[in-house]
This record gives C-alpha cells, structure tokens and sequence, in this order.
C-alpha cells in the first residue's frame, strides 16, 4: 500500500512545482509586453559596420530615423534612407530582446544588401546590439555564400514626431 501513496505524492509535489513555474510565465508575459511598447515610436539608431571582406562599406557614420509600429499584429518598422526614401522592414520583441531586418534601396552598379538588427532596450529610451549585413555579392568562403559583415548599433528614441531627413542626423535633437 506505500507505492500507491508515495505516487499521489509524487504528482502532488509536480503539480505544485508546475503551477509555481506557470505562475512565473505570466511575468515573463508582461515584461514582453513592455518591451514591445517601449520599442514603438521612432529611433535615432546609429551604426558601426567595418568594410566587409569583400571591401563593400556601409558608410560611416551611419545614423538613421527609423519608425517601430505594430499595426493590428503587424509589426512593421521604417527606415528613412537619404532622399527621405522609406525602407520597410518586419521586427519582433520577445523579453527586452528584440530583432528587424530590411531590404535597402541601393542605385543600379550599386552592391546591395540585407540588414538584420538583433539587440535590446536597454532603457525606455536607449537600445543597442549587433548587425549583421550580408551584401549581395558571391562569397563562397562564408557559411551565407554571401560576402557577410557584422557590426554594432546603439539607438536614441526621439520623443517627438518625427526626424530630420538627413543621412546622418546626429540624433534626436534634429526631431522636428
């Protein structure tokens, strides 16, 4: 009779365990949800990116608006190019992390590329991490095929409407 209860034991015990380890689920929930609100709006996000294997240069300094929005589940995220030229992108949050990625415009005899940001809010108005480029040029030496460089960002949020137009804006004091 000891083996019938020591098992209504056992799945007592696991049960609690479980509803303690769901209960910690839920506040993991919510900090997704505040980082992902403090996400939205728009960010001075500055780049530094070295020349790629290849020689192929992002340009330095680098700093753009960019505009994180969800739209009914959408996530959708903006980045303005020089000549006000809107890039669009897709970004997910989960905790404090979050990551976006894009497709630059580039002029013809251009090499072009993907962009994909991974990082963190560091604050309600401060991120920074890693970028990743992978130019659009053959590279066959690379895990990607693709001549690949990484770099690093770190992001200002702007507190107003919107950001000066320019390439390199020197951060949110250009918000007009």
């Amino acid at each position: 009779m000891r083996k019938p209860r020591f098992f209504a034991s056992l799945m007592a015990t696991a049960m609690l365990l479980s509803a303690s380890v769901m209960g910690g689920a839920g506040s993991q929930a919510d900090e997704t949800i505040v980082a992902h609100d403090a996400l939205l709006g728009v960010w001075a996000i500055n780049f530094v990116v070295p020349p790629s294997p290849k020689g192929n240069v992002f340009g330095q300094p680098h700093r753009h608006p960019f505009t994180f929005r969800d739209d009914s589940g959408q996530r959708i995220c903006t980045a303005k190019e020089i000549a006000d030229i809107q890039v669009p992108g897709a970004w997910r949050a989960s905790g404090d992390e979050f990551s976006a990625t894009f497709e630059f415009t580039c002029p013809d005899g251009v090499v072009c590329g993907t962009i994909t940001m991974r990082g963190s809010i560091t604050s309600e108005t401060t991120m920074r991490g890693r970028v990743i480029i992978i130019w659009d040029e053959a590279d066959d030496s690379t895990p990607t095929g693709y001549d690949t460089v990484t770099g690093t960002f770190t992001g200002e949020k702007c507190t107003k409407a919107g950001v000066g137009a320019q390439h390199d804006t020197g951060g949110c004091e250009s918000v007009q």
